[in-house]
C-alpha cells in the first residue's frame, strides 16, 4: 500500500512539472540580443494599492506606457520662469515687450539684429548708433588745405563762402613777420566785407591777438573742429598792420 501511495505521489509529481514546464514555455517571447522587456495590455490598466505589483503596461500597439512628460506624448505644463515653451519653426516673430514662445522670441531677436547690422538701416530716434564715433566732419570727413600769405591788412578770403554751406575748421597755423594784432572772422561778400563774426581775434583790426615778431598761432591738430564759420560764409584773415603772415588751414566745407 505504501509502494502505490509513493509511486502516486511521484506520478503526481512528475505530472506537476510537466504543467510548469508548459506554462513556463508558454510564457516564453522571442526577442534579439539578451534582454527583453515583457510589458502587459490592459485597456484599462489595474490600480494598484500599497504592498501590490503589476507588470509593467504597454499600448495595444506594444509600445511602453509612461507617465505625461516622459515620453508620453502629451503636453507639459512648466512653471514661469523654469522654463517657456518652445514652439514650432513657424512661429510668427513676437513683438518687443510681449509673451510669446522660444521661437517666437528668437526670431524677433534675428530680425532686429538685421535692423541694425544692415547697410544704412536707419534706427529710431534717440538710439545709440553702431560704430558711433563722432559727428564732427573734421573727424569723418575728408579735409580740404589752405596755405595764406598775405602783407594786406583785410579782411583777406582764405576759404571762399560757397552757397550755404559752414565752413568748419581742422586746424590752422599762422606767422607773422613783425608784431601785429591778429584775427580771423568770417562774413559775406568776396573777402568778409559784410556780416562779420569773430572766429578768433576780433572784428575789429585793433582788437586782435598781440603776435609779437616772428609771433605765430596755431589751433587744432585735424581730428576734431576748431573754429566754424556761419552758413554762406567765407573764412578771412584780418591784422592790423601790413605785416607778412604766412600759414595753411585745414578745413571741411559742407
Amino acid at each position: 500500500m505504501k509502494r502505490f501511495h509513493l509511486a502516486l505521489a511521484a506520478t503526481l509529481g512528475v505530472l506537476t512539472l510537466v504543467g510548469l514546464t508548459a506554462v513556463v514555455t508558454a510564457q516564453r517571447v522571442q526577442a534579439p540580443g539578451n534582454t527583453a522587456i515583457v510589458c502587459a495590455y490592459n485597456a484599462s490598466p489595474p490600480t494598484l494599492t500599497t504592498g501590490w505589483f503589476g507588470y509593467a503596461q504597454c499600448d495595444s500597439t506594444g509600445k511602453l506606457i509612461t507617465s505625461a512628460g516622459g515620453g508620453g506624448g502629451s503636453a507639459v505644463t512648466i512653471a514661469d520662469g523654469a522654463d517657456v515653451a518652445e514652439g514650432a519653426i513657424a512661429d510668427a516673430a513676437a513683438t518687443a515687450g510681449s509673451t510669446g514662445t522660444l521661437s517666437a522670441k528668437l526670431r524677433l531677436i534675428t530680425t532686429q539684429l538685421s535692423t541694425v547690422f544692415q547697410t544704412g538701416g536707419a534706427l529710431g530716434a534717440g538710439t545709440n548708433r553702431v560704430g558711433y564715433t563722432s559727428d564732427d566732419p573734421c573727424t569723418q570727413k575728408t579735409k580740404s588745405n589752405a596755405a595764406f600769405s598775405t602783407s594786406s591788412g583785410g579782411p583777406v578770403s582764405i576759404v571762399a563762402l560757397s552757397g550755404s554751406t559752414v565752413i568748419y575748421i581742422c586746424s590752422i597755423s599762422a606767422i607773422t613777420d613783425t608784431a601785429v594784432k591778429l584775427s580771423f572772422i568770417d562774413g559775406t561778400g568776396g573777402s568778409c566785407a559784410s556780416a562779420q563774426h569773430a572766429i578768433w581775434g576780433s572784428t575789429t583790426a585793433a582788437s586782435g591777438m598781440s603776435l609779437p615778431d616772428n609771433g605765430g598761432f596755431t589751433q587744432g591738430s585735424g581730428n576734431g573742429s576748431v573754429g566754424v564759420t556761419t552758413s554762406a560764409s567765407a573764412f578771412c584773415l584780418l591784422q592790423s598792420g601790413t605785416s607778412l603772415i604766412a600759414g595753411n588751414v585745414s578745413y571741411v566745407q559742407q
